[in-house]
């Protein structure tokens, strides 16, 4: 019978020592980070491009260690005292009831940022998709070196 609860040693290979999954540092894809400030209540959302690396003819991979960080939206924010509504550039946006009022009390940034993400889906996705097609020209530019 083979143990199957994880070790600690186990741990430390699969995630780094800033809790990232090491499989991550390799993936070619951009992607969104949000840097939320309560005190200042401003939203600054982020497209992470890995730095490429052609390892082979026809092999690239992406790494986070160098990527660049491109400030795709920056948003002021003010969130009503009842925390059922965020106002956003001057746009008031219903929070749906099955967001956990204590967690958005708490200013959870985890359950905010999923907030955001459902209201500003679409200028995210917008970005996000263009950042890939960038990406993926410039993954076809380093293969043809």
């Amino acid at each position: 019978m083979t143990n199957s609860k994880l070790k600690m040693d186990d741990l430390y290979q699969i995630f780094d020592e800033n809790g990232q999954h090491k499989l991550n540092k390799f993936s070619t894809e951009p992607k969104a980070e949000f840097d939320i400030d309560f005190s200042i209540e401003k939203l600054e959302v982020f497209v992470i491009i890995p730095e490429l690396t052609k390892i082979s003819t026809n092999k690239v991979i992406g790494s986070l260690e160098n990527a660049r960080y491109e400030l795709i939206l920056s948003k002021d924010f003010k969130i009503s005292s009842d925390f059922q509504t965020v106002i956003i550039d001057e746009i008031k946006h219903s929070i749906p009831n099955f967001f956990n009022r204590k967690m958005i009390q708490k200013e959870d940034k985890n359950t905010w940022e999923i907030i955001f993400r459902q209201i500003l889906q679409k200028e995210i996705f917008d970005e996000i998709q263009k950042q890939k097609e960038l990406q993926t020209e410039r993954i076809r530019n380093l293969r043809l070196r």
